[in-house]
């Protein structure tokens, strides 16, 4: 009772602590959430309101010269000009009419026209004809459109309004009024020198921005960026402006805020740390050596588990093979019989470490021991294909797990077809595992039983010892055995399909083998 007694008033002094230090920071927030808030809706209305005076009225004003360009009677008939000649009389007159318009009140640097058959007329800037060629490819057959665009290896924010007749029955398009600014420039309109972040909003993507980080970015990941994020649409456009107010500039008040929280977590980590120092030897340490105590017989008695299994399973296969030995013997089958006391030879020779784990590709070549062994008892009725990735050649894996369901298949599932009976094996890494199949093409199972067999699987416990003697132990022993080892998350699977065979999957882990090659072990392990 005293043990108890202590832990009772260690965890209560750290619950009233604990709630005092969270009754300060509350009383804190109080206060100065009023304040917090207050300061942020001023910081964003002004940004909002600036942003909306000065960004909106420059791209309203931008979209407004390109309209009035695009009506104008004398460019759309220069546009629908077909002589050459008269297509340059009438741009000079064209060119007159964009001076007067639009350079007085614009920022564009490049002002182009680009008929509907790809004719170019550069009214201002010095672009080359293969850039004019890439104006032509972006805007042909488009309505009006803001993108960033980049021409002779620099970077401009474009405005492209088509040119439309609407004189005749049908409206006919006549080609693009196209108005190209600086990208250093438009961001200079956009505003500097302050810690709010101007941008430029399109279909939900940040074209432009005075943070050039954020261009290319959708808003809903500047969001989480900022402490507040505001937008508003620019009227007759297909754009919005955004600001983007950091935590520090809407929270001024946060330094603070965090330099009182630290000093509070360090008072509170110093109680706890004088308090667990006072009680550690009453009930921490005697906790500890406990479990430890706990742990070293889980352990042993896991281990003691492994073993038994185990040797269940070399006891298993010997007495069979001994069996079938005494017969071929006994029938005067000497060559037969010297082949599989020699494959059992040189199976036992590799079982001496019990449940070690193996070389994948060793583990097979044991296995091809035993079914070569297996194959002389059928008499030669069944065939086997290995489809076995080299990559497993870097991989370790617990001894004898598939040489039993390898039996299964054989004495199960194609002892007595008749006629091309078919085993394969295949071995693969997948998704940090390392996976083998062995599929037969025998009789199948029964439904009922399949369900008795994959429920049994599925509800193996780790703890559970196996029943004594050789009978009904493989499966069971199999998933058991890769439990205690792996975990849950790895075991046997079953499939199988009444009279046309059965699959029985292996799930490890992709366990790198280091004595066989430092670089085979990387891919193992990535495997």
């Amino acid at each position: 009772m005293r043990k108890l007694s202590i832990r009772h008033r260690f965890i209560l002094s750290l619950i009233i602590y604990t709630t005092v230090i969270l009754a300060l920071w509350f009383g804190y927030h109080l206060i100065t959430l009023n304040a917090i808030n207050q300061s942020g809706k001023e910081n964003t209305i002004l940004a909002a309101d600036n942003l909306t005076r000065q960004i909106s009225a420059e791209f309203r004003q931008m979209n407004t010269i390109a309209s009035v360009i695009a009506g104008s009677d004398l460019v759309q008939d220069f546009l629908g000009e077909q002589n050459t000649a008269a297509y340059y009389d009438k741009a000079a007159i064209v060119s007159e009419i964009v001076r007067r318009i639009a350079f007085p009140i614009s920022t564009a640097d490049s002002v182009i026209t680009i008929s509907e058959g790809g004719r170019f007329f550069r009214f201002s800037g010095g672009l080359s004809s293969d850039s004019l060629e890439i104006l032509n490819a972006t805007f042909k057959g488009a309505g009006t459109v803001y993108t960033v665009i980049e021409l002779d290896g620099d970077l401009f924010f474009c405005h492209s309004v088509p040119v439309v007749d609407y004189s005749g029955q049908l409206p006919v398009r006549l080609g693009n009024i196209v108005m190209l600014t600086g990208i250093e420039k438009t961001r200079r309109m956009l505003g500097h020198g302050d810690e709010v972040d101007r941008s430029v909003i399109q279909d939900g993507i940040v074209i432009l921005s005075s943070n050039p980080e954020l261009e290319g970015m959708t808003v809903a990941d500047v969001e989480p960026m900022y402490g507040m994020v505001t937008t508003a649409p620019v009227t007759g456009t297909t754009l919005s402006v955004a600001a983007a107010i950091p935590s520090g500039v809407l929270f001024p008040e946060n330094a603070l805020f965090l330099v009182i929280a630290f000093v509070s977590l360090c008072l509170l980590l110093a109680v706890i740390l004088l308090l667990y120092r006072y009680q550690s030897s009453y009930i921490v340490d005697p906790a500890i050596a406990e479990h430890q105590k706990a742990l070293e017989a889980e352990i042993a008695r896991q281990n003691m588990r492994i073993s038994l299994l185990a040797s269940q399973m070399d006891a298993h296969f010997v007495v069979n093979t001994l069996k079938n030995v005494k017969r071929l013997s006994d029938r005067g089958e000497t060559e037969k019989t010297g082949q599989m006391a020699e494959g059992l030879a040189a199976i036992l020779q590799h079982q001496h470490t019990g449940d070690a784990l193996v070389n994948v590709f060793d583990d097979f070549q044991i296995l091809e021991k035993y079914i070569e062994i297996m194959n002389i008892k059928f008499d030669g009725k069944f065939t086997t294909e290995y489809h076995v990735e080299d990559k497993l050649e870097a991989c370790l894996m617990p001894g004898l797990i598939l040489q039993p369901i390898v039996e299964n298949a054989l004495t199960h599932g194609l002892q007595k077809k008749e006629q091309d009976a078919r085993l394969v094996i295949n071995g693969f890494p997948r998704d940090g595992s390392i996976v083998f199949e062995i599929s037969d093409n025998g009789k199948g199972i029964p439904p009922a039983k399949l369900k008795t067999i994959q429920d049994s699987l599925a509800q193996a416990e780790l703890g559970d010892f196996p029943e004594p003697g050789l009978r009904g132990i493989a499966l069971m022993n199999i998933q058991r055995r890769i439990r205690i080892r792996c975990g849950d998350d790895y075991g046997i699977t079953v499939e199988s399909d009444l009279g046309k065979g059965t699959t029985v999957t292996v799930s490890l882990p992709a366990m790198p083998d280091f004595n066989n090659g430092y670089e085979r072990s990387r891919v193992c392990q990535r495997n």
